[in-house]
């Protein structure tokens, strides 16, 4: 968001209304204030990142579970690494979106990882 100003930034969120309120932010937009963005912003990338996949990823997990191959993964993790993860690509400027993504999502599946997150 590059909202300088409390009324430009009321704007964006009145556009954007369906995603801010499905992210459980509840405060008015008329309310809103340049204050309010840093963790506007926050909500709605936790929400979109790692709140919407939580379904399909435990859902994954299950799966495994019930073929057995969780239980292999969490006991030989290191020598499977390489079926399930992507080797990072190095963050330069010439990087693409794609990257990018897949970069965030291998952080998120850690972040999973680190947390016993289901």
């Amino acid at each position: 968001m590059c909202a300088e100003k409390d009324d430009e930034l009321g704007s964006i969120v009145a556009k954007n209304f369906d995603l801010v309120s499905e992210c459980g932010i509840t405060k008015p937009f008329t309310k809103i204030t340049v204050d309010d963005k840093v963790s506007i912003v926050q909500s709605v990338a936790l929400h979109l990142v790692i709140l919407k996949t939580l379904g399909e990823l435990s859902q994954f997990k299950d799966g495994l579970k019930t073929l057995g191959v969780l239980n292999l993964i969490e006991s030989q993790g290191d020598s499977l690494r390489a079926f399930f993860v992507n080797k990072k690509p190095d963050l330069t400027a010439g990087i693409s979106h794609r990257d990018i993504l897949m970069v965030l999502e291998a952080e998120c599946i850690g972040l999973y990882a680190r947390h016993n997150i289901p």
